[in-house]
């Protein structure tokens, strides 16, 4: 799988392929610090019922404009659970 890490220190942010089970320590290519794992919003998943699968995107896609919106007024600090 594929994972975005970002650095609390500079900003960087890199994509890195690994197993689910691995947890590497990646560290910053520009400035040396550890990274952290961003949470993605991953993929929209289709539901049967009429309504429920726009409801439960729209809900996806909100959260996810805050969190980003949250990330650029707090580049340096992790993401609240509330925005996850």
């Amino acid at each position: 799988m594929r994972y975005d890490y970002k650095c609390p220190k500079c900003g960087y942010i890199v994509e890195i392929k690994h197993s689910m089970l691995e947890s590497p320590a990646i560290m910053c290519e520009k400035c040396g610090t550890k990274m952290f794992k961003l949470i993605t919003g991953g993929q929209s998943i289709f539901i049967k019922k009429v309504g429920e699968y726009t409801r439960y995107h729209k809900e996806g896609l909100e959260r996810h404009i805050a969190r980003r919106e949250w990330e650029k007024k707090h580049p340096y600090e992790p993401v609240p659970k509330h925005l996850l």
